[in-house]
């Protein structure tokens, strides 16, 4: 007689991170302290990538759509109205 094999109760999906962790603070100073250490311990690499991913968000551009765009040397001036 074949014995019935119990069903695992298992879920194989790879394990996820979502962003950063939430700091909670006590004073706006404890928030000032903990914001300069970090950036004092990120190395230069890592806090020029986030300057250029601000400064692409802020233009609506992502590194993708800068590595398809054509490169064509060419300036342009515009003047603000």
């Amino acid at each position: 007689m074949a014995s019935k094999k119990k069903p695992k109760n298992e879920v194989n999906e790879p394990a996820a991170t979502y962003g950063r962790e939430i700091h909670v603070f006590d004073s706006f100073k404890e928030q000032e302290d903990f914001n300069n250490t970090y950036i004092i311990n990120q190395s230069y690499t890592d806090r020029i990538k986030e300057t250029v991913d601000l400064i692409l968000k802020v233009y609506g551009y992502t590194r993708e759509s800068l590595k398809k765009r054509k490169a064509d040397n060419t300036i342009i001036f515009t003047s603000p109205e």
